[in-house]
């Protein structure tokens, strides 16, 4: 439930900065994202339930939520970088090479896990 409140609200913020746009997120776009999230989630639970495949779509969560770990850790690194944000609230230079090791862990792992899968699979 907080998903489905709060990912649409991400998504319309981010648009928002994206366009440049001054103000609050349009409303407009936040329901368009709540009604995509929404039956996207209504959809794959759906699919999920109707084969009685219930430990298919834990599996699906988890490689999801686990595949995506690298690509938002690079995101929130890249955003401590802006120019937008002021010195006093960036890391400082050990935490970001530790991230850097952080995120290329992540990669790495990422990488070691999909070829495991992979072969698994076939």
């Amino acid at each position: 439930i907080t998903v489905i409140d709060g990912y649409p609200r991400v998504l319309a913020g981010c648009l928002k900065e994206y366009r440049g746009d001054a103000g609050e997120a349009s409303r407009g776009v936040y329901w368009l994202f709540m009604v995509v999230v929404a039956s996207s989630a209504w959809g794959i639970i759906g699919y999920f339930m109707s084969s009685g495949k219930m430990r298919a779509l834990v599996d699906f969560v988890t490689i999801v939520a686990f595949l995506s770990a690298p690509l938002l850790a690079f995101i929130n690194l890249r955003l401590m970088s802006v120019k937008d944000v002021p010195d006093s609230a960036r890391p400082p230079a050990w935490l970001r090479v530790l991230s850097w090791f952080g995120l290329a862990f992540l990669v790495c792992f990422s990488v070691v896990y999909g070829v495991v899968r992979l072969s698994q699979a076939g």
